[in-house]
């Protein structure tokens, strides 16, 4: 379903999901513009808005740049996929294991996946999913992506408890963060 939202004077259109298993509201900005807002099924719709005003700046930061053309798709070939896919599984596990003795948490799988509009996920099951172009970044940048997911086993939101968390191993992170959003999509959604 698709609505609208008035942000700092803008309307603003929106798709709206709910799903059963989700757990907490989630806002994405895809690379052409649009926004896609998913919600548990017990959420109500004043809440959904309530949770997109706290976030119009973010939102509008990101909507602007992609109607601005200056983010691409994460995507690539499948050729460049294949190339790289193992490499960034090998870096995925070895940042794991060395970021997690800082945390000590536990995971079940770690994917690596050819996402157009994604850096890296982590479900409540506690899978982790990156892209392969983890491998193409320069470090400081890929470690950033792996622990803000390794966070998001303890914290499926990004609450002050998940950020505090993410600095804990991270305590430049929001620069790393900015490197990322600048030139390819969010790493993950509000």
């Amino acid at each position: 379903m698709t609505r609208q939202i008035e942000l700092a004077g803008r309307e603003i259109a929106y798709r709206f999901r709910r799903y059963p298993k989700q757990k907490n509201l989630k806002v994405t900005v895809h690379h052409d513009a649009t926004v896609l807002v998913t919600a548990p099924k017990w959420v109500r719709l004043a809440e959904v808005e309530s949770f997109i005003r706290e976030h119009a700046e973010w939102i509008l930061e990101r909507v602007e740049a992609s109607s601005n053309g200056k983010r691409t798709s994460l995507g690539g070939t499948r050729e460049e996929y294949l190339r790289f896919k193992e490499r960034a599984r090998a870096l995925a596990h070895h940042r794991l294991r060395h970021f997690n003795a800082v945390y000590g948490h536990a995971w079940k799988r770690v994917s690596i996946r050819n996402q157009r509009t994604m850096w890296g996920s982590c479900t409540a099951d506690g899978n982790l999913s990156f892209n392969y172009k983890i491998a193409l970044l320069p470090p400081p940048l890929a470690d950033y992506i792996i622990v803000h997911e390794l966070c998001h086993l303890a914290e499926m939101n990004h609450s002050k408890a998940f950020w505090n968390l993410v600095a804990k191993a991270i305590p430049d992170w929001h620069w790393r963060r900015k490197a990322l959003t600048t030139g390819h999509e969010a790493i993950d959604d509000i």
